[in-house]
C-alpha cells in the first residue's frame, strides 16, 4: 500500500493519483527500468534487478474502485550509472478520462508535481 511505499522508497518514489467522479476509472503507471529494460507495470510489479537497491517495485491501489486511488513506484537508490534516463508513462486501462497527479519524490531534493 501506499505507506508500504512511503517506508521503502526512500530514495526515489514517483506517486499517481487520481479521483473516480464518474464511477470506477483505473489508471496505471508503467516504468522502464534502465538497468534491465524491464517494463514495471500492472502485471510486471518489479523489475529483474532483484536484490539490488535500484530494483524497481510497483504498488497497487485497488484498480480504480474507490473515491481518491492511488500506485506508487519506488526504488532504494538510483543506479551508479547516471547517464541512464527513467522513463514514467501513464495509461488509461479502463474507465473515463480523469485529471490526474503525478509526484516524483527524491531524498535530498524538492519534490516535483506533474
Amino acid at each position: 500500500d501506499g505507506q508500504q511505499a512511503q517506508e521503502c522508497g526512500r530514495f526515489f518514489r514517483a506517486t499517481l493519483t487520481w479521483q473516480n467522479i464518474e464511477g470506477s476509472t483505473d489508471l496505471d503507471m508503467h516504468m522502464i527500468c534502465p538497468e534491465c529494460q524491464q517494463e514495471v507495470y500492472f502485471n510486471k510489479k518489479q523489475c529483474r534487478c532483484t536484490g539490488k537497491p535500484w530494483h524497481l517495485q510497483l504498488d497497487l491501489d485497488d484498480l480504480g474502485h474507490r473515491e481518491n486511488s492511488e500506485e506508487n513506484i519506488w526504488l532504494e537508490k538510483i543506479s551508479d550509472n547516471y547517464n541512464l534516463v527513467y522513463e514514467l508513462k501513464v495509461k488509461l486501462y479502463s474507465g473515463c478520462r480523469v485529471p490526474f497527479t503525478v509526484i516524483f519524490r527524491r531524498e535530498g531534493h524538492p519534490d516535483h508535481m506533474y
